[in-house]
This record gives C-alpha cells, structure tokens and sequence, in this order.
C-alpha cells in the first residue's frame, strides 16, 4: 500500500480472548490479539486491563506489505503514561510469512500487577505496511 490519505478510516480488528490452553506447569494460558490496518507510528491500541497479576508467556507479530514496524508492548495502570515496555528495546517486527514469536527469554518486564492496561505502540515505520497483527499469550 503506496500510503492513505490521513482522513481516512483504517480497519482495526479485535482478536479477545479465543483461546485458552495449559502450560508445562499446568496453569491456564490465554490469548488477546488485535490486527491494524496501515498501522502508523505513534499509534496506541489497548488490549485490556489486568484484573489479577499476569504474566507474559508468549508475544506474535507478523506483517503484511514490505516494511519494518518497531512495535512495543506497554502496560502501567495510567493508560495516558508512557508505560513499562514488556521489552525494553521494543521489537522491530519485518516478518511477513510466518511471524516473529517471543518468549520470556526475550521479555525485560513479563509480570504486569492487577488494574494495569496493556497496550501496543507502534513507535517507527518503513514505508506503509498493508496490516500488522500483534497477539499476546499470558497466565
């Protein structure tokens, strides 16, 4: 996609809970994804606020359209602060076929405390992707 007028509508696609499955330890693991169409730098998305301490198990991210999008995944319980990052250094994100999965090995800040939000921002962007797609596994 070459680029689209500022005034337009994008399609933003909200993935809640669809699954549920169990880790090696047993306990319950579940999955939020949202899809952006023509993500934009500076975009902020909301997945939910944390009810209970949770803890990251798993982020995916792929592409469509040519392009590199460094994304974060944020949370503090002020949704207008700028937030702790689940990764510091935040993820550039350029895979368009298969994805790009992270493990806690990967994640700087994995535990997030009851009543926190948690967000994806999107902080820089190559050209003009066609659509990025974030999901988050967590217990």
């Amino acid at each position: 996609m070459a680029g689209i007028p500022t005034d337009e509508k994008r399609n933003i696609e909200w993935d809640p809970v669809l699954e549920a499955s169990s880790s090696a330890e047993g306990s319950a693991n579940q999955r939020v994804g949202i899809t952006v169409e023509c993500p934009r730098a500076t975009d902020r998305f909301s997945l939910f606020k944390t009810t209970e301490e949770i803890t990251i198990q798993q982020i995916d991210f792929v592409l469509q359209g040519t392009t590199d999008v460094t994304a974060f995944v944020q949370f503090d319980p002020d949704r207008s602060a700028g937030g702790t990052s689940v990764i510091n250094a935040g993820t550039v994100v350029s895979n368009t076929t298969t994805g790009q999965e992270l493990l806690p090995v990967d994640f700087d800040n994995a535990v997030i405390p009851a009543g926190n939000w948690l967000w994806v921002f999107f902080s820089a962007i190559t050209d003009l992707p066609d659509e990025i797609n974030v999901s988050v596994v967590y217990s």
